[in-house]
């Protein structure tokens, strides 16, 4: 029996940049989540909140499920402080992120020098 966690599409999508992917997809899986309203009130906010990091971090959309997501990050937080500030930028994208940590001061020690965030819509 194979895992299902271990089968992987691949794909190009025509977007200018990798935080322009999902809308480009008409991605929906954070829908599940009410605090980020429907379908069309969520994506130009969502993917200017990736622009930013993929500006900032140089985090970059890596993987896209029915509900999550991943972001290679090339320059993650190295301060408690701005750990802190995007652990709250996070909380307000995601309350389920960095692999299910909740709450800022939890999210922000998973920040710090971190490869890899995660996000999670139930």
């Amino acid at each position: 029996m194979l895992n299902s966690r271990l089968l992987a599409r691949v794909g190009l999508v025509p977007a200018g940049r990798p935080a322009d992917v999902l809308a480009a997809l008409g991605w929906s899986g954070a829908t599940n989540w009410g605090g980020l309203g429907g379908f069309r009130d969520y994506l130009i906010p969502f993917t200017a909140m990736l622009r930013s990091w993929e500006d900032c971090f140089r985090a970059r959309l890596f993987e896209a499920g029915f509900a999550d997501i991943r972001l290679l990050v090339e320059r993650p937080p190295g301060t408690r402080e701005l750990a802190e500030h995007l652990a709250a930028e996070q909380f307000q994208l995601a309350n389920d992120c960095i692999d299910g940590t909740r709450g800022i001061p939890w999210i922000a020690s998973r920040l710090l020098n971190s490869p890899y965030w995660t996000f999670w819509w139930d």
